[in-house]
């Protein structure tokens, strides 16, 4: 068994009364067995992958993503209540070994590049499953990792990872604690599920309803006039006026409609609006970027549709007054046209002067477009197939300016735009609040786990 000696030195100072431990001194390590994708089925035993330990369970195994034919178990390994799981290849090194405990009862399986370490001592299951996926765990593993393009690691180096071994009981209270925060982050990974589900619901019927029931998709203009109008017609799902907009809501097709409710128009985003790019780079490298003054943005500065300005670049005044037809207004929309193709962030504020670099396209609507409304627009289906097409058709893709110019977009009445983009506006912001929320439950998750798990904080018997 462990010591206080060298074993403890990889984990810091612990409290007397724990232990530094090997894996290679809780219990014997075993490989998973073969089997391919052909064996799986919708109705079979449950199955846990390599991959999926990057990708589905996130430190414990509660269920399995993929299920094998009964007739295939020959080909698995059968996994044990509490049997400790590692993925054996992975593409990075800070990655390699990702673990996770597996706390099914049932009959279970796992396949090939899988490590399995089975405990032949009494351990809590849940706080190895803990212990074995920290912070100081994750960084043993690192340096464990062996390759370039695929990184593997071996049942051989595992053996001597260490981990933290506190009495059986307060292991038992550590993993309470613990479990209880995971459970509130799945918890609210549901609710954001559900919070996006019904917003791409209300998007499709929203934005991409077209005169004829089809989507705006179809819209075919002329060869003579490439901006040729469709027919006139009506959504799928209008909106109700109303001056309060918190009480605003959907109403289908054929209900009662104010003069306010027009018809639809069927057009291209040509019509109404500008669409600019950065005309070379003038000679601008990176080298002169400096610390503060106009912001310069990329595509990479842009998360959940909003320009992330702490991580922009800037550069000099001078730099930016060369390029004035790009330079950002509030009511701007943005698009990424290299690299991660179809990124859009709309310029709701500014913090200063800003401009866009060469991977990036100005769409700059005409008073005949509301812009959230068209912030919206660009996150629908039409211009995500548009994305989608240049993506798998072309080793590197990219967006020209005629892609926006021609596309297909559906313009409702300008009042009815603004509703519009409130409804969609309000459902954005509630997955906002509920991520916010996550994002803080992470956070307390990371410094609990470091300070239980190293006997900084005790988990004390109530």
């Amino acid at each position: 068994m462990g010591d206080q000696g060298t074993e403890s030195g990889l984990l810091g100072a612990l409290p007397s009364e724990w232990m530094a431990e090997r894996l290679g001194n809780i219990g014997h390590f075993l490989r998973g067995g073969g089997g391919s994708k052909q064996d799986e089925v919708d109705d079979g035993l449950p199955c846990v992958r390599y991959g999926d330990l990057y990708t589905h369970h996130d430190g414990r195994v509660t269920d399995t993503r993929s299920r094998i034919d009964p007739d295939r178990t020959s080909s698995y390994t059968a996994l044990h209540y509490g049997d400790l799981l590692f993925a054996g290849s992975g593409e990075t090194a800070d990655d390699i070994g990702r673990s996770a405990v597996n706390l099914m009862r049932e009959r279970v399986y796992c396949g090939g590049d899988v490590i399995i370490l089975r405990p032949a001592i009494e351990i809590n299951s849940s706080f190895l499953g803990h212990a074995a996926d920290s912070a100081l765990s994750r960084i043993q593993k690192s340096r464990m990792g062996r390759g370039s393009t695929v990184i593997h690691i071996y049942a051989e180096q595992l053996r001597n990872m260490v981990i933290p071994m506190p009495p059986l009981a307060e292991q038992r209270r550590i993993a309470e604690v613990l479990d209880s925060v995971d459970d509130a982050i799945r918890a609210s990974e549901r609710v954001i599920a559900k919070r996006r589900q019904v917003r791409a619901g209300l998007a499709q019927e929203l934005l991409d309803a077209a005169p004829d029931g089809s989507t705006p998709g179809s819209l075919e203009p002329s060869q003579e006039h490439p901006h040729a109008e469709s027919p006139r017609g009506t959504a799928r799902i209008r909106v109700q006026s109303n001056p309060n907009p918190a009480q605003q809501s959907p109403v289908s097709r054929g209900a009662s409609m104010d003069s306010a409710i027009a018809e639809w128009r069927q057009e291209c985003l040509g019509d109404h609006a500008q669409i600019r790019a950065r005309i070379g780079w003038r000679g601008l490298s990176a080298s002169e970027y400096v610390d503060s003054g106009p912001f310069l943005i990329a595509g990479k500065h842009i998360e959940s549709g909003a320009v992330d300005w702490a991580r922009c670049d800037h550069l000099t005044v001078d730099r930016y007054r060369e390029s004035p037809e790009i330079a950002l207004r509030i009511g701007d929309v943005i698009v990424s046209k290299d690299g991660t193709i179809g990124r859009t962030a709309r310029i709701d504020a500014l913090p200063g002067p800003a401009t866009l670099n060469g991977t990036m396209m100005l769409v700059r609507p005409s008073p005949s477009l509301d812009y959230r409304y068209l912030s919206h627009l660009l996150t629908g289906t039409v211009f995500r197939r548009l994305v989608d097409e240049r993506v798998s058709g072309s080793s590197i893709p990219h967006l020209f300016q005629r892609d926006l110019v021609s596309l297909p977009i559906s313009v409702p009445p300008l009042e009815e735009q603004r509703r519009i983009a409130e409804i969609l506006d309000t459902s954005d912001n509630a997955i906002r609040v509920e991520q916010a929320g996550q994002a803080k439950l992470w956070q307390l998750r990371t410094g609990l786990a470091e300070d239980l798990l190293s006997g900084r904080i005790r988990a004390v018997a109530a």
